[in-house]
């Protein structure tokens, strides 16, 4: 008899299912900082909305998801694009 799927079993895979696929990727051998190829010159993005012709608004209404969210500060950007160059353990950030 097969047992019933509830919505906390699923979850609670689906929380082993992440966890593990974590700890699979962080097993890849890490980037040392000075291997990291830096360029002054940041790379040109691709404007995809353009692209599709999606029309953008000013936002007056607030951060909500089906309005694109929030924008990001410049800081947050640089953070980001500063933190996807090398890969780390996912793990150390949650001790």
């Amino acid at each position: 008899m097969s047992e019933k799927i509830t919505r906390r079993k699923m979850l609670r895979n689906g929380a082993h299912a992440a966890l593990t696929g974590a700890v699979g990727a962080c097993a890849a051998p890490a980037l040392r900082a000075g291997d990291v190829s830096s360029s002054s010159v940041p790379a040109k993005g691709v404007d995809y909305y353009q692209k599709l012709g999606v029309t953008p608004f000013i936002n007056a209404a607030g951060s909500y998801t089906v309005l694109s969210g929030s924008t990001m500060p410049d800081e947050v950007q640089a953070a980001i694009a500063v933190a996807c160059l090398q890969p780390v353990n996912i793990l150390e950030l949650f001790c």
